[in-house]
């Protein structure tokens, strides 16, 4: 099993739904869940630009062996643009990636050294960059969903509803192959599995939204799940626990995403090689 693989899938699933909250008060809920559906529908919907800092812890026991994954990662998004800068970091693992001007750049590692590719999304760019916009994402996901206000709470500061978020299975796992930074990592996570299977590995999962009573906005979003999953025909034996976190922050502040002198050298995909070099 390819546990570099594993880890990006998990990373997008983190990335999907998503932060342990502060104080809970008991307050009763000031708005009807469809109410606030249909409110942080139109207020996302009207996001120029928006920060994002996400961590995700995962334990894994697969095949015989074990694996604690710790990753962290940030990222900055102007929506009107349609264009991105994300870092990513497990362990001595670093990854970095843009999406700009129908342009995918990524920094791909080879041992001690890495190099930059780019990959032109031009044909399918909207739907590429809908996939990535984790906002997006979050809006689809809530308009899927069944979900439940359970009171209030603060969250850096602000006042916020807290949500419980309960989303038709058969949607999530859509979402996530749906997802352009998931491609085949979502296979090696789950094979061949269908959605009844996946339903039946699932043991707990909790998803929370904490959404601004100002804005309407998300400040953070959880998931906790635990799955076990023994597909002997597809040689796929373990069992994980995610813990992952998002928070969202600086809605529609001026953002520039500039590529890095080395990005901006990346190589055309068709030209890398295996060896890391290009033409």
């Amino acid at each position: 099993m390819d546990f570099k693989k594993i880890s990006v899938a998990l990373l997008v699933t983190g990335l999907l739904l998503i932060s342990l909250g502060c104080t809970t008060t008991d307050n009763q809920a000031e708005v009807s869940a469809g109410e606030l559906e249909s409110k942080v529908v139109s207020a996302s919907s009207n996001v120029s630009s928006y920060e994002f800092v996400m961590n995700t812890d995962v334990s894994m026991a697969a095949n015989g062996m074990n694996m604690t994954v710790s990753i962290g990662g940030d990222g900055v998004v102007s929506v009107e643009d349609k264009e991105m800068h994300f870092n990513m970091e497990t362990g001595e693992n670093e990854f970095e990636a843009y999406l700009v001007d129908g342009l995918l750049y990524e920094n791909v590692e080879f041992g001690n050294t890495s190099k930059w590719i780019k990959i032109n999304l031009s044909e399918n760019y909207s739907d590429q960059w809908s996939s990535s916009n984790q906002l997006d994402q979050m809006r689809k996901l809530i308009e899927s969903s069944d979900i439940e206000v359970v009171g209030t709470e603060e969250i850096d500061g602000t006042e916020c509803y807290k949500v419980e978020v309960y989303p038709s299975l058969e949607e999530y796992w859509s979402i996530l192959e749906n997802t352009s930074s998931l491609g085949s990592s979502q296979q090696s996570l789950t094979g061949e599995l269908n959605v009844s299977a996946m339903e039946d590995a699932i043991e707990e999962f909790n998803a929370t939204y904490w959404i601004s009573k100002d804005s309407y906005l998300p400040q953070k979003t959880t998931l906790e799940m635990d799955m076990s999953i023994n597909q002997e025909q597809l040689d796929i034996n373990y069992n994980m626990s995610i813990i992952s976190s998002v928070s969202f922050e600086s809605y529609n502040q001026p953002v520039d995403v500039v590529l890095s002198e080395d990005a901006e050298n990346a190589v055309p995909l068709e030209n890398f090689t295996i060896n890391g070099s290009g033409s």
